[in-house]
């Protein structure tokens, strides 16, 4: 709008400038203009300087960092441990599970980190624990679990919430009850597609199911998925994660570990499914003769995949940045080592990547990386225990992190929510308010 308005005064100056051609003539101009004409002059004039005024002023990123915790809504100490972090129009959202009071809780803030509602779920015999909440496209929520019924059976769950934290609805997968002779599959975890879900069920060392979900949570199909090639391997470890794919489709990605007599040896594996849950691919990534991990994978712009995680062991004084890029078909374009340090989450900006981990002293980390792995700068925020459990890019162009905090002022573990511009800068060191119990 502004540049159009610029354009229409240069426009009329053009034609005006004809007419006025010294100051001398200035009476002679008055004459021949009629009181439109001056009138449009002079509310163009006003345009322009309020325009010029407005490109001078240089709009400052909302930066911050803020600890709070469950202790005031659930008015005891409640130990909260950060899973995820969303950007929603008016805020961010935290889900997560507080381990004292052992319910799964939501919150959202305001886009300078003050607490608009907390949630705790506690809904009798539905166990929400180490799950994590997701954010979906109606701008509500989704999560799911494990059901308890009187014969202390259980069987997975999925529940919808809307905007606020209120429940939807709850659908229950009795199909998949756990009893005598029968093996319990878990919801490891829930991811959006489109307008449905997809729901990785778990059993045992390797045994997984995909079930797809439509919007209300009806069951439209489920087939067992076969990640490993041999029986006595296992995918595992910590970055043990499934996401949804563009194509429909997803990847399930974890440490693929094989057990025998001469013990264990650990390599990166990602299975890539199609929308029928049917294998694509399935790649094992790594060095020869070293443990390798991963802990995260995101899908690039051009259909392949990023991976992060560690080469060496798993432990600070030994492990390395590992990222692998491949293309759509899971083979290697390029690979880069890099760092001591652990990632936990990786995402692709304009121009590169963005990862957010924690160093040796379990501080957060945050690396921006080129095109090519090659490190653009790097950040470090004090107060977490344990690192970065979550990041994701704000629609500023900046990032917001979650991470657990012992640190300033903290009530045993809260939450430290840490917000970013582009270039990682945030703002002064936080303060937990004191809570007192009532």
């Amino acid at each position: 709008m502004k540049h159009l308005l610029k354009f229409l005064i240069y426009f009329d100056y053009m034609n005006f400038q004809k007419i006025i051609n010294s100051f001398a003539q200035y009476n002679r101009i008055l004459n021949n203009f009629t009181f439109v004409n001056l009138l449009r002059i002079g509310i163009y004039g006003f345009l322009l300087l309020q325009s010029t005024f407005l490109f001078s002023q240089t709009v400052k990123p909302v930066i911050w960092q803020k600890v709070f915790g469950g202790e005031e809504y659930a008015n005891e100490k409640s130990k909260d441990l950060p899973y995820n972090v969303f950007e929603v129009q008016d805020g961010y959202v935290v889900s997560g599970f507080s381990m004292i009071v052992e319910k799964t809780f939501i919150t959202k803030v305001d886009k300078t980190g003050n607490i608009v509602w907390w949630k705790f779920f506690n809904v009798e015999k539905y166990d929400m624990k180490g799950y994590t909440v997701k954010k979906t496209p109606d701008s509500g929520f989704i999560g799911c679990g494990l059901a308890q019924d009187e014969n202390y059976n259980h069987y997975p769950f999925v529940m919808k919430l809307d905007e606020k934290g209120e429940q939807v609805w709850l659908k229950e997968y009795k199909e998949y009850v756990s009893g005598i002779g029968s093996s319990e599959w878990s919801p490891y975890t829930i991811e959006i597609s489109g307008n449905e879900y997809w729901v990785l069920l778990q059993s045992g060392w390797n045994k997984h199911i995909l079930m797809k979900i439509d919007k209300d949570g009806n069951k439209l199909f489920a087939n067992e998925a076969k990640a490993t090639l041999f029986d006595n391997e296992g995918l595992g470890g910590a970055g043990h994660k499934f996401k949804a794919t563009s194509d429909g489709g997803s990847i399930l990605y974890g440490d693929s570990e094989i057990r025998s007599g001469m013990g264990e040896s650990k390599d990166i594996r990602v299975v890539k499914f199609d929308k029928n849950a049917k294998i694509t691919w399935n790649k094992t990534f790594g060095k020869q003769g070293i443990e390798d991990w991963v802990m995260d994978v995101c899908e690039t712009g051009d259909g392949g995949f990023i991976i992060a995680g560690g080469t060496g062991a798993l432990s600070f004084d030994k492990t390395k940045y590992y990222f692998i890029k491949t293309n759509k078909n899971g083979d290697i374009t390029w690979e880069k080592i890099s760092d001591l340090g652990m990632p936990e989450k990786i995402y692709e900006i304009n121009d590169g990547y963005m990862i957010g981990g924690q160093d040796s002293k379990s501080d957060i980390e945050l690396l921006r990386t080129d095109r090519n792995g090659n490190v653009v700068w790097k950040k470090v925020y004090k107060g977490s225990q344990g690192g970065t459990s979550d990041i994701t890019p704000t629609s500023d162009g900046g990032t917001v992190s979650v991470a657990q905090c012992v640190q300033y002022g903290a009530v045993q573990e809260d939450i430290l929510i840490i917000k970013t511009d582009d270039k990682g800068n945030t703002g002064s060191l936080p303060k937990r308010q004191i809570w007192k119990k009532k």
